[in-house]
């Protein structure tokens, strides 16, 4: 076979392999979107349903079957999923509402960078301030106001400092500006 006919041969190939994925792509809105799981989030493998591994994130959806998405390594339903552009809101509203939650996965992420990066301790700290427990939260507030080289951050972190000193948990205000 010649060159040319065999380019024209693969082309075809790959337009046939590829055809069913573009067809969904078009057909269903959710196939190509990322999404972040919701807490509480389900896998379904086989016939077993198991919490949700949180790697590879975000993840994106490949098939559809009714309320159900294949995210690459299972089938999740469209309930446990939230709009990648939506999760931040959703997490923010989330940890507030449960504020427990929020300290020990804030606590999860500074060990997992092992107490190195001081833009969690300030997660933390908020999480803390969030849960009531301000003497924690001055204590973690501290270390990020020490620890930042970034003049913005040591303004921004100063001020929600300055907030758990006066009993008041951090609620997204607007920024200080640096003088």
């Amino acid at each position: 076979m010649k060159t040319s006919a065999r380019r024209i041969v693969l082309s075809l190939a790959a337009v046939a392999f590829l055809f069913p994925t573009l067809t969904a792509l078009a057909a269903d809105p959710w196939v190509g979107q990322k999404f972040m799981p919701r807490d509480g989030c389900k896998w379904k493998v086989g016939d077993k349903e198991v919490p949700a591994q949180f790697f590879n994130l975000p993840y994106v959806v490949t098939k559809v079957n009714g309320d159900w998405l294949w995210i690459g390594r299972a089938w999740t339903k469209k309930t446990d999923l939230v709009p990648l552009d939506q999760a931040g809101a959703y997490y923010t509203e989330y940890l507030r509402n449960n504020p427990a939650k929020s300290w020990g996965y804030a606590r999860k992420v500074c060990e997992l960078t092992e107490w190195k990066t001081t833009y969690y301790f300030d997660t933390l700290a908020a999480a803390c301030a969030e849960a009531g427990e301000f003497d924690e939260a001055l204590k973690w507030e501290a270390k990020a106001v020490d620890g930042t080289t970034d003049e913005k951050e040591k303004v921004r972190f100063q001020s929600r400092l300055d907030l758990y000193k006066a009993g008041k948990r951090y609620r997204d205000e607007p920024e200080p500006k640096a003088n």
